[in-house]
């Protein structure tokens, strides 16, 4: 199958922060960063199958930047919502669970815009967040305590803020762009 590889540079702040990194882990491995490494540090490297002639070297790379964020909301689900793991039991349980894992990551999903009205915000806090105030969460939903949208409008958003990062563009800049 052909394939292209598409190159594209970083900024010296962040190939000097990949390196750091990689040194970090490695100390504690007790190994080296290779010079190779090093050198590769300084570069993002995307293979694709998509032909040059309908996708640009530039749109690709919107593209891979936007499908980074879709992984990031399916880690947040993985990691907070547990939606990877099902007890054992009868189908009827499992497939109960399921809905259950799926309706609570649609409800994640509808806070996660509704307080990213106020800003952008982390896909990954606001999943923290959730996940740990669920009892709540699932208290109001049941009808039990109604206080629980009043206890998110008192906490300080302002921390579920995505962190500026110089250019880099903003989820709905790339979706525009393409």
């Amino acid at each position: 199958m052909p394939v292209r590889i598409i190159i594209e540079p970083v900024s010296e702040e962040l190939k000097a922060r990949r390196i750091a990194n990689t040194e970090k882990y490695n100390k504690k491995k007790g190994s080296t960063t290779s010079k190779g490494f090093k050198e590769r540090a300084g570069f993002n490297f995307i293979v694709t199958n998509l032909v040059s002639e309908k996708y640009s070297a530039e749109l690709i790379q919107k593209l891979y930047h936007l499908r980074w964020q879709i992984e990031l909301v399916f880690k947040a689900w993985k990691s907070f919502l547990k939606i990877h793991t099902f007890p054992k039991g009868s189908s009827d349980r499992i497939t109960s669970i399921l809905y259950s894992k799926l309706i609570w990551a649609v409800l994640s999903w509808k806070i996660c815009m509704a307080i990213g009205k106020i800003g952008q915000i982390s896909v990954l806090k606001v999943h923290r967040l959730i996940a740990s105030t669920k009892e709540e969460l699932r208290a109001q939903l049941l009808g039990i305590c109604s206080k629980w949208l009043a206890l998110l409008e008192k906490l300080n958003l302002k921390h579920l803020s995505k962190e500026h990062r110089k250019h880099r563009l903003k989820i709905e800049e790339i979706v525009i762009s393409i």
